[in-house]
């Protein structure tokens, strides 16, 4: 019998891994319109900068918000964050095409592989039982549904930290260098690739060094962390001579020391709704159970003891970066995604426990209990998951942010604005400017936005030496006005997925018939 359970726990990943690829790709042919998207925008945008521009000339820093023409202007490019990111996505584009669906695999992949690498971990410290509960509940929790395709840092840093964690798990258990050498690398890509994933390495390190576990690896993983962020930024620098301060700011506003968005209390409810929608409450439960019975266990066992360190530090450190960058954390949901792999992994340990106590006389009748006790956790798991993942998508609408907009609007419009006026052509508009990245992305097209009235258009229509053209929303504010004010011959109306427009070219004779 312990034979056959065990086939079937292996089983349980492999059927782990379909049901999450299944639902992360369900859409992933589909535009960038939803809320989750913004971060897809932006990085497809860097990638499409370094194919246009070149990767040299970049310096490979990314110019994320940056539709306009070449060359990259010094303030076109985004220094805020390391950029090993979008130069994957670059060399995605290249091979694969500039397409949603290929920006959108890189973090599936890294979604997928998470599962893979957190089972092998979870296999060796407690067992294949223990490694299939943890992988079922990382495939099914709302946080991974829905920001597991999230073209971002957060699933591509977390593959890498787990990987990293494998190696130095394999290394002590073989002491083979080639899994010492592959931690360095693991760690290494995992600081390129965000801020979090550097942060994670500084505390790896001391822990290993005050810790006596292997100073030598904490030594030149802190030469590793040193060298890549002394690099970044004088590769940021060789694009922006202000590069340090803009990051300053950035930081600031992030950790929210001039300006905070919020009361205390308010981010303490915000971050209990985030807690308890992206992961079950079960799941937080079954983690504190895995807790407690992992710290029981771990003083008997080495291998124990290398996990529950492991996985209090990616608490910790995702810990941190919630309560010290503050706003960001308010802001986004994401911020607290690494939380996802320490409750997945106590999780499984969890259920495991709660299944060894009900099945310590192993009779039939206690296995059958234990067994639809841990079916009856996962099918509520499961519900959770779905109906709650459901919910989190919401579409963005980029005209005014709360009039409902056809699904194909953003690219449909984008489309013909590219087509409609030249590369260098900056587009005036009638549009509110949250969501404007989007259009830009699709248009190649930089927007200036908000012009609701003829004053407002006419003083910047001819205030630059680059060519202008516009695109007036007809049901949006000030349409009518500047509908009367511009002459009909720089007029062009059209309609896209049922919404009205009109399309302006810039001509000192068009407006109001003045020079």
């Amino acid at each position: 019998m312990e034979r056959f359970h065990s086939k079937c726990f292996s089983i349980g990943l492999l059927l782990a891994l379909a049901c999450l690829a299944l639902m992360l790709s369900r859409n992933i042919k589909d535009p960038w319109i939803i809320n989750n998207d913004y971060n897809g925008v932006v990085w497809s945008q860097a990638a499409h900068n370094f194919l246009r521009a070149g990767i040299v000339k970049t310096r490979a820093v990314p110019a994320a918000f940056y539709a306009g023409p070449l060359p990259i202007p010094s303030d076109g490019y985004y220094v805020h964050h390391p950029s090993f990111l979008p130069l994957v996505i670059t060399a995605l584009f290249f091979f694969l095409g500039e397409k949603e669906w290929v920006a959108r695999i890189l973090p599936i992949a890294c979604s997928l592989l998470s599962v893979i690498l957190l089972w092998l971990m979870m296999r060796k410290s407690w067992g294949r039982r223990a490694a299939a509960f943890s992988a079922w509940i990382f495939a099914i929790t709302p946080m991974e549904l829905h920001y597991g395709s999230m073209v971002n840092f957060e699933p591509c840093t977390l593959m890498w930290i787990l990987a990293a964690i494998l190696n130095v798990q394999y290394w002590q258990q073989t002491n083979r260098q080639g899994y010492w050498m592959g931690s360095i690398i693991c760690f290494v890509l995992a600081m390129w690739m965000s801020w979090l994933g550097c942060f994670f390495v500084f505390a790896f390190s001391l822990w290993f060094f005050f810790g006596k576990r292997d100073q030598r690896l904490a030594i030149v993983l802190l030469l590793c962390a040193f060298v890549s962020i002394l690099v970044f930024l004088l590769q940021v620098t060789a694009v922006e001579d202000s590069a340090w301060t803009d990051m300053l700011e950035a930081s600031y506003f992030r950790i929210g020391i001039h300006d905070a968005l919020f009361t205390w209390q308010t981010w303490f409810h915000q971050m209990y709704a985030f807690a308890f929608t992206l992961i079950s409450p079960i799941a937080w439960l079954l983690a504190l159970l895995g807790a407690i019975g992992l710290y029981r266990k771990k003083a008997s066992l080495p291998r124990l003891e290398n996990l529950y360190g492991s996985i209090a530090l990616i608490f910790l450190v995702n810990l941190f970066y919630v309560l010290a960058f503050r706003n960001a954390s308010f802001i986004h949901g994401y911020a607290s995604f690494y939380f996802l792999a320490p409750v997945a992994m106590l999780g499984g340990i969890g259920v495991d426990l709660l299944l060894q106590g009900i099945c310590s006389k192993p009779t039939n009748l206690r296995w059958t209990v234990g067994i639809f006790v841990v079916l009856g956790i996962f099918i509520e798991l499961g519900r959770f998951g779905y109906v709650e993942s459901r919910k989190l998508p919401e579409q963005l609408y980029v005209l005014d942010g709360t009039t409902p907009e056809p699904r194909m609007l953003i690219p449909a419009l984008g489309k013909i604005i590219s087509q409609s006026f030249s590369e260098d052509t900056e587009i005036l508009c009638n549009f509110q400017s949250d969501y404007i990245v989007f259009l830009e992305y699709y248009s190649q097209k930089t927007f200036l936005c908000n012009l609701t009235s003829y004053g407002d258009w006419s003083s910047v229509a001819f205030s630059h030496e680059k060519p202008r053209g516009g695109v007036i929303w007809l049901d949006g504010p000030g349409a009518d006005e500047l509908l009367a004010n511009l002459s009909q011959e720089s007029q062009q109306l059209i309609h896209v997925e049922g919404l009205r427009f009109c399309l302006w070219k810039a001509n000192r004779h068009w407006i109001s018939g003045k020079s």
